[in-house]
């Protein structure tokens, strides 16, 4: 199946995100090249003029009225975060592209939601839900649908469209080159020769453009062209590893370096957020201080590595992770500076909902459960339906799960009872005298039984006593199958702090389930 792509461009995420909307005249700075300096600003201050890269005094000199405040890098990190996460309910592939955009790739997904507008709608209406106007577009590429969305929709002033597979280079061609992104040396070298939209540049021959300007004005050539060049990944930054040191003033003890972490990883995860990353493995360092007999400055390095087991950035885990690692070591000498470097990372792609862990997921189960089934297929997926037939291992089946799970009052004598749990006790306490094992096995167990006082059962190698006995419980039937007929006597048995359904059956007994 060919990959489809959505693009959510958010073109005022990080000002709505500090309560300003799109009318508003205001922007952020931060300190760039020795001076406070617009970052990003609203739509209406755009308008007004104020560009990134402005200083502040000149941009209260253009706007009087403006309100700048100063960039909060950690709270934008988690408030983007936290959007990837909840853009996770419409695919499984979810990352970020640039400051103002989420990647999504749905070709699996889209029909979960009906069809391609649908997921488009959805993804609109999630974006409102968190309190963020957004321009969405769906293509076949993904850098050719952000360029539509952040352009082209707001030319015609649409929220949102779906452009249907093998048209988009149509789409492009009336867009500027500076839509696809190019650097400023490529887009300076364009524009001297005349080429300003996309469709001037697609109409030339490749091998001249590669020739002339490069890989990057040929990779941009094929974009430009609806043809699809995978899935982009972070700029290239040349920032250097990353490591994060404190002082420690002589700890002697794991417990004093330990109050040096928090503040460390804090940083850390800071920096991983400001280049889009996630951890791998780390490499702890611990620099240990000279001592009376040693010779030389120091006396050495204490390594310890660390591994994550899934690319994070979650300060917390990381934390946890680091703690495990130093209970292993012991400290020759004092430690003078405690040092986290990152070993290997990875681009965040964004947050997968847990399933393993379910407490980490806020993906409802309907959604969860259509992803699965797309990935795995229909049959891995599904929920044990009870059948009428007599012999209880053979008594269900597996059915699909309902989209969209209905509770319904459930008639109980002459009242109806709202909740399906007390709908479910009040019938098992009316009609069945002893309710069925919450776990049965998939075949009877043959097991020991030793009469006496106490009754005992035997499990493996050990005979446990029986405290409590209840039955029987007579199942007959299926007298049509020859040799297999059904005739058993089922107990309810205690055994100790447990309690399993047993059965005799020509006088042999068999364990066949457990009880909560």
């Amino acid at each position: 199946m060919t990959a489809r792509w959505l693009v959510v461009h958010l073109p005022a995420f990080r000002l709505e995100r500090c309560g300003f909307s799109f009318d508003d005249l205001a922007g952020l700075i931060a300190e760039e090249r020795n001076a406070l300096r617009v970052i990003c600003a609203t739509p209406a201050a755009s308008a007004e003029g104020i560009q990134p890269g402005t200083t502040a005094a000149e941009a209260r000199a253009l706007v009087p009225e403006i309100e700048l405040i100063p960039l909060d890098r950690e709270g934008e990190a988690a408030d983007r975060r936290e959007l990837l996460r909840s853009f996770g309910r419409l695919s499984d592939r979810v990352a970020a592209l640039g400051d103002d955009d989420i990647l999504l790739e749905v070709s699996r997904t889209a029909h979960i939601f009906g069809g391609e507008e649908g997921v488009v709608g959805a993804a609109l209406a999630l974006a409102e839900e968190f309190g963020h106007r957004a321009r969405v577009v769906l293509a076949d590429e993904a850098i050719g649908a952000a360029a539509v969305a952040r352009t082209g929709l707001r030319a015609l002033g649409e929220a949102g469209r779906v452009i249907p597979r093998g048209a988009l280079a149509g789409e492009l061609a009336d867009l500027p080159v500076a839509a696809l992104g190019p650097s400023p040396a490529l887009r300076e070298a364009l524009r001297t020769v005349g080429i300003r939209k996309v469709g001037d540049l697609v109409r030339l021959d490749p091998a001249s453009v590669a020739g002339r300007w490069g890989e990057e004005a040929a990779h941009l050539t094929r974009i430009g062209r609806g043809e699809s060049v995978g899935v982009p990944g972070p700029p290239a930054r040349d920032e250097g590893p990353i490591a994060l040191s404190a002082p420690l003033a002589g700890a002697t003890t794991l417990s004093e370096v330990a109050f040096a972490l928090p503040s460390t990883i804090g940083r850390l995860v800071q920096e991983l957020a400001a280049r889009d990353l996630a951890v791998i493995r780390l490499r702890v360092l611990l620099r240990l201080e000279r001592t009376a007999d040693a010779r030389g400055p120091t006396l050495g390095l204490v390594q310890v590595p660390v591994r994550a087991g899934r690319p994070t950035r979650d300060p917390i885990r990381l934390r946890r992770l680091i703690q495990s690692r130093l209970e292993a070591v012991r400290l020759s000498a004092p430690v003078s500076e405690l040092v986290i470097e990152v070993a290997e990372s990875a681009p965040a792609l964004g947050w997968q909902p847990g399933l393993i862990d379910r407490t980490e997921a806020t993906e409802p189960l309907p959604e969860l459960l259509a992803r699965l089934t797309d990935t795995l297929g229909e049959a891995a997926v599904f929920a044990p339906g009870v059948v009428d037939r007599w012999r209880p291992e053979t008594s269900w089946e597996p059915r699909l799960f309902p989209a969209a799970p209905a509770i319904r009052p459930v008639g109980v004598g002459h009242a109806l009872v709202a909740d399906p749990v007390e709908a479910q006790d009040q019938w098992v306490r009316a009609v069945v005298r002893r309710p069925r094992p919450s776990l049965l096995l998939p075949l009877p167990q043959r097991i020991e039984m030793r009469p006496g006082d106490p009754l005992a059962v035997r499990l493996g190698e050990s005979w446990v006593a029986v405290t409590h006995l209840e039955g029987p419980e007579r199942l007959q039937g299926e007298w049509w199958r020859i040799g297999e007929s059904l005739d058993r006597e089922y107990w309810v048995a205690t055994l100790g702090h447990s309690v399993a359904w047993l059965f005799r059956e020509q006088m042999r007994w068999y364990l066949h389930g457990w009880f909560d």
